[in-house]
């Protein structure tokens, strides 16, 4: 697959390994209308409706923590990858920085 980020104009290639039950979700949700129109792999709601979400999930659950779709993501780099012992190029690459 092919990824950009936001205000940039610059695309990287990316390969993931994916397990058995992911892959099957992933064939299952790709031919959805919303997942072709949007040319992702699930049908995805958008940023700020994720982030309202998250908002409530941690109001609910009594958290006294801003949660994002980015600070999700802060929180797999550090707990998810680096303390269990990924390297750090790897951990870059997976989020798609050009450098680390």
């Amino acid at each position: 697959m092919k990824r950009k980020k936001t205000l940039t104009t610059n695309e990287r290639s990316f390969h993931v390994l994916v397990l058995p039950i992911p892959l099957a979700l992933i064939q299952k949700y790709r031919v959805s209308p919303e997942a072709i129109n949007r040319e992702t792999v699930f049908p995805c709601p958008s940023n700020q409706y994720t982030n309202r979400a998250l908002k409530v999930v941690a109001e609910k659950a009594g958290l006294n923590k801003n949660l994002t779709f980015h600070t999700a993501r802060h929180t797999f780099a550090t707990t998810v990858t680096l303390e269990k012992g990924v390297s750090i190029e790897s951990v870059s690459h997976m989020l798609g920085h050009s450098s680390i």
